[in-house]
């Protein structure tokens, strides 16, 4: 899984979500539709769940400009265990 480790989580940007595996993909998804949000408009960071379990979506508005930036917005973590497929 490519990202960034961090304890038990993998972030990434969005940017990287096509080179991750089809059901991280489809875990991604699922989650989109379930929060109602949209990769790029809503959120732009994702934190993984290394063992699969669940997942958060972030807001860097500075990400690329300001990484050090204290202005993040969190969504609530969606459980992925529930999604078919597990």
């Amino acid at each position: 899984m490519l990202g960034k480790k961090v304890l038990n989580n993998i972030y990434w940007h969005i940017s990287l979500t096509n080179a991750q595996t089809e059901k991280v993909q489809q875990h991604i998804a699922e989650a989109e539709s379930l929060a109602g949000l949209q990769a790029g408009a809503d959120y732009n960071i994702v934190k993984y769940e290394i063992k699969g379990e669940g997942l958060s979506f972030l807001w860097y508005p500075g990400f690329f400009n300001d990484p050090l930036s204290i202005n993040i917005q969190k969504f609530p973590p969606i459980n992925t265990e529930k999604f078919p497929g597990g």
